[in-house]
């Protein structure tokens, strides 16, 4: 009878050894479902490299406005000695503007190479949009600079005129590199 509390004490540890596993368990299952849905919002679907310089992802442009903003984003490049690409989407799934801008440029890896380079992205369904500068870049088109852009754009999409905003902002950009 003496080792019936024994017994009464082993089978308590041991039950509770299982109890304490099955609650890890239980936790790292929880914390695994609720780590991926939270870093699913985080996740951008960020377009393969495209292979022009502009992809028109909401279908804003006609194929004869894409074939107007060429020449203007070839004297850009030429102007400037870098590159520009045009990206048009619906929304940025919830992210924030600037770390869906920026996700983009980095994995397109915009101006590498090419001694710098900037994103004119326009969000359709949000009615934003941003320009997203190289580092290279950044002593040429500052902020306030590509804010004063942003703002010079507005009538022409206020009008549905994407393609004109878009040549206009390119313009107004290249003013900022010397001839």
């Amino acid at each position: 009878m003496d080792d019936a509390p024994v017994m009464k004490q082993t089978i308590r540890k041991r039950l509770a050894g299982l109890f304490g596993l099955l609650l890890v368990f239980l936790a790292a299952a929880v914390f695994t479902a609720c780590g991926k849905s939270e870093s699913d919002k985080n996740v951008i679907n960020v377009p393969p490299v495209p292979p022009a310089s502009v992809v028109d992802l909401a279908d804003a442009f006609s194929s004869e406005e894409e074939q107007m903003l060429l020449p203007v984003i070839g004297q850009f490049e030429r102007s400037s000695c870098g590159e520009i690409r045009i990206l048009t989407v619906h929304n940025t799934d919830g992210l924030p503007l600037e770390e869906f801008s920026l996700a983009i440029a980095n994995k397109w890896e915009i101006g590498k190479g090419k001694g710098g380079g900037v994103l004119l992205l326009l969000v359709m369904d949000e009615h934003r949009n941003r320009i997203e500068v190289s580092l290279e870049w950044e002593d040429v088109l500052t902020d306030a600079r590509c804010a004063d852009v942003l703002k010079s754009i507005v009538p022409e999409l206020r009008d549905g005129k994407y393609a004109d905003a878009c040549a206009k902002a390119v313009r107004a950009m290249e003013v900022f590199f010397p001839k």
